[in-house]
């Protein structure tokens, strides 16, 4: 979880663009490559969700990127019960960590077979 001031913005899936507002502005996630893990469980626990992401980004020899979001999978008023809340969070990692452990042979990536048909 990081440690500094963090920008927050909700955001929702639209059918089509549409113009920014004095109150809401569109915002395309990044494309690329990232980790995701599902926390489920209270929010207040989440912080040790993102402790676990980065020891086990840290073991694949992953580099997490700026940029990491959170999808929340679960409703509050629906489920008022938290030890079933789920979340997903989503981590972009560094494209130049991804091509260190393909080329070490720890990962094995969609559509791409050989390390050179795999670009950004």
């Amino acid at each position: 979880m990081p440690t500094e001031t963090v920008v927050i913005e909700a955001g929702f899936p639209v059918s089509e663009p549409f113009e920014a507002t004095d109150e809401v502005h569109p915002l395309t996630l990044p494309g690329g490559r990232a980790v995701q893990m599902m926390h489920i469980g209270p929010y207040e626990q989440m912080a040790q969700a993102y402790i676990d992401l980065q020891a086990w980004m840290q073991e694949q020899g992953l580099t997490p990127a700026s940029g990491m979001w959170e999808t929340y999978l679960s409703s509050p008023m629906l489920e008022p019960d938290p030890s079933g809340w789920k979340t997903l969070i989503i981590w972009p990692i560094t494209w130049h960590s991804y091509l260190v452990v393909l080329a070490a042979g720890l990962v094995t990536p969609e559509g791409c077979d050989q390390p050179d048909n795999c670009r950004p």
